[in-house]
């Protein structure tokens, strides 16, 4: 499950509700405010103006269809393809399209911010395992398009930018898989919740 958060670049955090699944759930409904300043053009040692302009959009990025959940299911893999510490497989590509967007930003920002789940464990490598599933030494590596780690629980440094279409849609690819920190990986099910943080950006 990735839960998410909305913000605007450059200012706080706005906080988020709902949620996405890995199974992908989300459901936003947040209000979001930019503001920008105008230093007057009489500007002396006895007056000055400052105009302070702004706005409120009722609009946030939601799932395509405005359907409650995404179910991403990663394939059942053989105990076997996993040879040693660090070894991975069973990546699956997958889609976070997104609806509804605000259009007067150009792009979005994807982050996947936590292991959401109070059951959770985060690796100190940015993978995450959800603490009820019955495998065992296994952790959710995602990735990017690019095929390069994207770290849970990163820097905002560590995301990817997606662009806002002029009808507030959004494609976002990732790849999603099994990572083995330790040895050895033990037979079981397994899911994960995984917060994500959009951020809008001009």
């Amino acid at each position: 499950m990735f839960s998410l958060c909305s913000r605007i670049s450059g200012l706080p955090n706005l906080g988020c509700t709902g949620g996405l699944q890995m199974k992908l759930l989300h459901d936003i409904a947040g209000m979001f405010f930019g503001v920008g300043i105008l230093v007057g053009a009489q500007v002396d040692a006895t007056a000055a103006t400052i105009t302070f302009n702004g706005g409120i959009t009722s609009s946030s990025c939601r799932l395509e269809g405005g359907v409650p959940q995404q179910q991403v299911t990663l394939p059942i893999v053989h105990v076997n393809h996993f040879s040693g510490v660090g070894s991975t497989y069973g990546f699956k590509d997958f889609d976070i399209n997104l609806e509804n967007c605000p259009t007067q930003y150009n792009k979005v920002k994807i982050r996947f911010s936590s292991c959401a789940s109070a059951w959770a464990t985060q690796w100190s490598d940015g993978r995450c395992r959800e603490g009820l599933s019955t495998s065992s030494n296994l952790f959710l590596e995602l990735r990017g398009a690019d095929d390069v780690l994207m770290k849970i629980g990163a820097a905002e440094t560590d995301s990817r930018s997606f662009q806002i279409n002029h009808d507030g849609s959004v494609s976002a690819p990732f790849k999603a898989g099994y990572y083995a920190p330790v040895m050895p990986v033990k037979v079981g099910n397994f899911a994960v919740v995984i917060g994500a943080e959009l951020t809008y950006e001009e």
